[in-house]
């Protein structure tokens, strides 16, 4: 696609993603339907539904043929490998923060590294990704350890847990290859060694939060009755998407839906087996069978080779576009954090009852 193309496409995307959501905030079944679920999920809901919705008018009327196109398939993971590139720079900037070594303007509690990490491409306090980037980045994909071809689910910013993994191989969460590859390259580990200043003074704000509640409670339980929202919190998986389809939505909105949705969730098994004929078709290579693996290992180490060389190749053109996007401004608007509110809150209490200012300058 032509640097034009992209243009046009992206600003189509944001457009159509702008008018889909202010049809549904005017919709009232749409609104009818969100009252019965809890408050704070409805935006978050209400967002990704017009995203959904903009992916089935794209691509639903084409979608089988769109799902045999490949290319598609590399230059999403490698949008998303560009992604890993600026966690590690956060979880960096994490590290220097809570020792105290770096004041960042967008950070007022260690909570705020969440937000980023879900915004990780308009962290405006890192880095933008550069050439080297990208090489080390492809020399990773092409060592022994990288650990891409499986979506690294666990949090990126998870300072704890990270923290504890690095030096425990029974930890819950695994420390991510890729750190551990760019700390070998770049000597980058040091700032796991630095102090949790802030992490500390954090828990002890909260605590004495903690600690104040509690004693209210006990002092006057009739105040203290759950006051819970019992409506169910809205997601948007599957089920609740197909609910919301079929519920209010129109007929060619339905049959849209079903065409993007594809093979049917009987058919995963099938399909899984199905790419890995169509990534091995990809090479030219006959995979040798050692004696020491089965048939099923063998073809597993070849998809494998395949993925890592077609990611490789499609890197740059990735990188182009992020250039590209970067440019234009064509990103997302920000994903909004649900549950930061109290984390501020508590600790600006807790500074409070410790004597100290009610702001986040500790």
């Amino acid at each position: 696609m032509y640097p034009q193309e992209d243009r046009d496409k992206a600003l189509w995307r944001l457009e159509k993603f702008l008018e889909i959501r202010e049809q549904l905030k005017q919709n009232p079944t749409f609104q009818s339907i969100l009252e019965r679920t809890y408050p704070d999920s409805r935006d978050g809901f209400t967002d990704e539904y017009a995203r959904e919705k903009v992916s089935w008018l794209e691509y639903g009327p084409n979608n089988k043929e769109w799902v045999e196109r490949e290319e598609m398939r590399w230059l999403d993971d490698a949008t998303r490998c560009l992604g890993e590139i600026q966690q590690k720079k956060l979880f960096d900037a994490q590290c220097l923060w809570r020792a105290g070594q770096l004041e960042i303007p967008e950070v007022r509690t260690s909570k705020d590294f969440s937000f980023w990490e879900n915004n990780i491409m308009q962290c405006p306090f890192i880095s933008e990704i550069n050439e080297n980037d990208i090489e080390m980045y492809t020399q990773y994909l092409q060592s022994f350890n990288v650990e891409f071809l499986e979506r690294f689910i666990m949090p990126w910013q998870d300072y704890d847990g990270i923290k504890i993994s690095q030096d425990s191989e029974t930890a819950i969460r695994p420390f991510p290859e890729w750190y551990d590859f760019h700390n070998g390259r770049t000597g980058a580990a040091m700032y796991m060694n630095l102090p949790d200043v802030k992490g500390e003074k954090e828990r002890y704000y909260i605590k004495l939060w903690m600690e104040e509640n509690k004693r209210k409670r006990e002092e006057n339980p009739e105040l203290y009755v759950s006051k819970v929202d019992p409506r169910p919190y809205l997601s948007n998986q599957d089920g609740n998407i197909n609910y919301f389809v079929n519920t209010f939505d129109t007929d060619e909105m339905k049959d849209l839906y079903r065409k993007y949705k594809g093979i049917s969730e009987t058919s995963n098994h099938v399909e899984g087996l199905q790419e890995r004929i169509r990534i091995l078709s990809r090479s030219s290579e006959t995979p040798a069978i050692p004696t020491t693996t089965t048939i099923a290992e063998t073809i597993e180490l070849q998809v494998h080779k395949v993925k890592v060389a077609e990611i490789v190749n499609t890197l740059p053109p990735a990188f182009e576009q992020y250039k590209l996007d970067k440019e234009m401004g064509l990103f997302h608007e920000l994903e909004k954090d649900k549950y930061g509110d109290w984390h501020y809150n508590a600790i600006l209490r807790g500074r409070e009852l410790a004597g100290e200012s009610r702001d986040f300058d500790y």
